[in-house]
């Protein structure tokens, strides 16, 4: 196969220079390699601006810019990344083909040229009429069993492919949820049109995906051991094997100096949404129903081997009432962690600075039952408070007005409150 010219694009912002460096030489060297793009914040550029010129004369580096929006509804960044991702694609145009990295990540350079000799055609038929990509996007590794939770840290694909994985819809993805909400909204929206029942558990990823450990151990088994949710992760894998390639030649990433870590098909399986596989047989098998591990056999397997001979993916699950699943799983969850019961101690714990991480760690807990509470995110906000941890004290206060709290209400009024004592604290 002819071997594709491919743009290498930087996204975000500048977190560690020599390896930012050390990426650009062993990049720039690929032949097949043709044009090298940073984008980012205008203010990094700004501060950064002679560095950067010195990157652009040594390497060909161009830089392209977009406005930070700052937007109180983006809770964990998802669409600040889609935009400095759509940003830079919009400048990668002298080539068909895009490797998305960051300055803080690091990958063999061989590693794109392998992608770059690789026919990533979409094979599945069902793939193929559905027409929601060119070619297969190269990812590190997918989740099992919380759908659409794809690594996004390095991208390879046909550049209009990947300008589908920018989404900018402020209007449905507002709602309450995880730290890694940024994952499904990059990898979902791009399926919503032809898989609609998955928008009910992306509301409710926080269930799967939660920071708490304790919250995964106890409410993930209550998803698994119900049909409804084993149909999605059925879907999911069918999904995953059609238009995604997780193979990158052998070689493995580096995250912040970490080498990022994942399963295989001989991975111990966990029940654990944060464990991530890498291997494109395994979602192949799993797609049929095929799983070595015994639990996952159980819990997923007759639903994904039932679905292979339905006609069209898209019918899979649509009669299923995904809205009355999730608030049966929320009820389920708040008796289990005696939800009432838990805020009235947090409230009691708050009275005593020494006893103000108990409380945050009540409150922290009880979120993924109630995310979108506007006494629970309150609460949380005044402990960041007497803290004097005013960054999330903000955060929480924004959370719980976009959560439907009124500005005029005291968390409206708390919120004009800390961010002078803030500003206060910076000028001290």
């Amino acid at each position: 196969m002819q071997e594709k010219k491919v743009t290498v694009l930087f996204t975000g912002q500048l977190r560690d220079k020599a390896l930012f460096e050390r990426s650009l030489a062993e990049l720039s060297a690929q032949p097949c390699v043709t044009d090298m793009v940073f984008s980012t914040w205008v203010d990094t550029a700004l501060e950064h601006s002679e560095y950067l010129k010195s990157l652009a004369e040594r390497y060909q580096l161009r830089v392209v810019t977009a406005v930070d929006p700052r937007l109180a509804c983006d809770r964990f960044n998802g669409f600040r990344q889609s935009m400095t991702l759509r940003r830079g694609l919009e400048g990668a145009t002298g080539t068909s083909h895009v490797f998305k990295t960051r300055t803080d990540c690091h990958i063999d350079a061989d590693a794109v040229t392998f992608l770059a000799r690789k026919d990533s055609g979409i094979m599945d038929p069902q793939g193929i009429h559905l027409r929601v990509f060119r070619e297969k996007v190269s990812v590190l590794s997918s989740s099992m069993l919380a759908p659409f939770y794809i690594d996004d840290k390095l991208l390879f694909g046909h550049r209009q492919d990947l300008l589908k994985l920018c989404s900018l819809d402020f209007g449905e993805y507002r709602f309450p949820a995880s730290g890694k909400s940024a994952h499904y909204l990059r990898f979902y929206p791009p399926f919503q049109p032809h898989f609609p029942q998955f928008m009910h558990f992306v509301q409710h990823e926080i269930f799967a995906t939660a920071v708490s450990q304790n919250v995964r151990d106890h409410v993930l088994p209550l998803l698994l051991e119900r049909r409804e949710y084993a149909l999605l992760l059925a879907i999911y894998y069918r999904i995953v094997s059609a238009f995604y390639c997780l193979d990158w030649g052998g070689h493995r990433c580096t995250f912040q100096g970490v080498r990022a870590e994942c399963g295989d098909g001989s991975t111990p399986f966990k029940l654990d949404a944060d464990q991530q596989n890498c291997s494109n047989a395994f979602f192949a098998r799993a797609s049929r129903g095929d799983f070595d591990n015994e639990e996952l056999r159980r819990l997923v397997g007759e639903a994904a081997a039932a679905i292979q001979f339905v006609g069209d993916l898209r019918d899979v699950a649509n009669g299923v009432d995904y809205a009355a699943f999730f608030a049966d799983v929320r009820r389920q969850a708040k008796v289990m962690f005696n939800f009432q019961a838990h805020i009235h101690q947090a409230k009691q714990l708050m009275k005593d600075p020494a006893t103000l991480p108990d409380a945050l760690n009540h409150l922290g807990g009880l979120l993924p039952c109630e995310p979108d509470n506007t006494e629970l995110l309150y609460l949380i906000a005044l402990c960041y408070r007497a803290a004097r941890d005013y960054p999330l004290a903000v955060k929480y206060l924004e959370f719980t007005l976009d959560s439907g709290a009124a500005h005029d209400s005291p968390a409206g009024h708390l919120l004009a409150e800390v961010r002078r004592e803030q500003a206060a604290s910076r000028q001290a």
